[in-house]
């Protein structure tokens, strides 16, 4: 059993199968490479849009929204538990 200075402290993880939706749009084929660069820089709120350029060509990126996923896993670290009772 470890104190820290202000009591235990644990470090709770949580693991889950989320799937983020995207559409792009884009005037000309990309490739997967250019659609990797792009559909990172949308905000993760339903409906968001951002535009982009490439080589000259635009387009948007628009967050679909996230399906969450049920198969949460946990894991605790830190401090020694106190048993159950």
């Amino acid at each position: 059993m470890q104190e820290n200075g202000t009591g235990f402290e644990y470090i709770v993880t949580e693991q889950t199968l989320d799937i983020r939706n995207y559409t792009v749009k884009s005037d000309v084929q990309l490739t997967e490479t250019e659609i990797y660069e792009v559909f990172y820089d949308v905000d993760y709120v339903d409906g968001a849009t951002n535009t982009f350029e490439i080589n000259g060509n635009k387009g948007t990126v628009t967050f679909n929204g996230t399906d969450f996923g049920d198969d949460g896993q946990l894991a605790i670290e830190g401090d020694d538990t106190k048993d159950e009772e």
